[in-house]
């Protein structure tokens, strides 16, 4: 499949060339059928232009050029031909004199607003060198002056508009990314919520292969938050929550996913997994850090976690509410048994393992 940019490179080139010929055609009908006279140049300039051309469309269709050589190539010679023409044709031009302001604009759409702004720079400059040469329209500078303006304001103009949609665009498709995160990210502590969570769940499910690698789904209930709340009060609460979800995040690597999916209920997703076991080592490693935590004023309080761990696949857990709903039974099991430790499932048989 070809690039965008180069389907539209081809449309220009294709463009020039019925431009040519079409120009050739108006060269002929009038000097042939109007008996207007055209200074042989004038015919030597088209044909070598159309020449040209018909080469650039095998050229720029094969791709035998970089980009911007092909740019820099086609604006000189656009811009020299479309001069050289308006110097010899005198008023016989006056109907192709939106020429240099379409070879800006056609280089804009191809390679950006830089090659849009050298284009109608050089154009306009050319333009107003051969004004000042050719007789007919050195003796109307009015015009003159308002053709060169036109050659080099307008496509000036039509790149600033084109970079401001551009940068609209980008602070667009940017918000749109910071508001989608927002809808996904829990606001106190930084760390997915419920719906983030889930979704990285069902991404994970859509994306399980044949490759060995297993995933482990943990939900996390805090041992002792409640006493944090009703001693210490909500603010100390919340900075709990800030720092069981800090812990988290040093506990684990960068490509496992963290939730907090309700009030002190937090969710892990592990990814890529070599054995069960490594989810016992992460459990335990989350399990040290959070009863590291202290509550600042208040050293009789203390904090743990109960923890359940969900191995996937399982043939048994296929759904995201199935996955939870194991997670946050092995959880509740773990809770019963005296808190501060996990449960873990292993294959479709559900073994339960323990750890203090």
């Amino acid at each position: 499949m070809t690039r965008p940019s180069l389907d539209i490179e081809v449309g220009q080139v294709l463009f020039r060339l019925t431009i040519a010929s079409g120009f050739g055609l108006y060269l002929g009908v009038m000097h042939f059928a109007l008996h207007v006279y055209v200074r042989p140049a004038l015919f030597i300039l088209f044909f070598g232009f159309l020449c040209f051309s018909l080469v650039w469309v095998w050229l720029v269709k094969r791709s035998l050029l970089r980009l911007e050589h092909r740019l820099a190539i086609s604006i000189l010679v656009d811009q020299s031909v479309l001069a050289a023409a308006t110097l010899m044709g005198g008023d016989m031009i006056a109907p192709v004199l939106w020429g240099p302001i379409s070879v800006s604009v056609g280089c804009g759409l191809i390679g950006g607003t830089y090659y849009a702004k050298v284009a109608s720079l050089l154009g306009s400059l050319l333009m107003a060198l051969a004004f000042m040469l050719s007789p007919f329209w050195s003796s109307v500078p009015l015009v003159s002056l308002g053709v060169v303006l036109a050659t080099l304001i307008i496509p000036w103009q039509v790149a600033l508009v084109s970079e401001q949609i551009t940068r609209g665009r980008k602070e667009l498709h940017q918000r749109a990314i910071a508001l989608e995160a927002a809808t996904r990210t829990d606001p106190l502590t930084g760390v997915l919520n419920r719906a983030g969570f889930d979704a990285s769940l069902a991404q994970m499910l859509e994306n399980t292969d044949a490759d060995g690698r297993i995933s482990a789904v943990m939900l996390l209930d805090l041992d002792g938050f409640k006493a944090v709340n009703d001693i210490a009060g909500h603010n100390a609460g919340d900075e709990v929550l800030k720092q069981v979800a800090h812990s988290l995040r040093q506990s684990l690597r960068t490509s496992d996913d963290i939730g907090r999916i309700g009030g002190d209920e937090f969710a892990v997703l592990a990814h890529n997994l070599v054995a069960p076991e490594d989810a016992e080592w992460l459990a335990n490693k989350i399990l040290q850090a959070i009863g590291a935590l202290r509550i600042a004023g208040h050293a009789e309080l203390r904090i743990s976690s109960s923890i359940g761990i969900c191995i996937h696949p399982d043939p048994e857990a296929t759904s995201v509410e199935e996955l939870m709903a194991n997670a946050d039974r092995l959880m509740y099991q773990a809770k019963r048994s005296g808190k501060n430790q996990y449960r873990t499932a292993f294959n479709s048989a559900l073994s339960i393992r323990e750890a203090c």
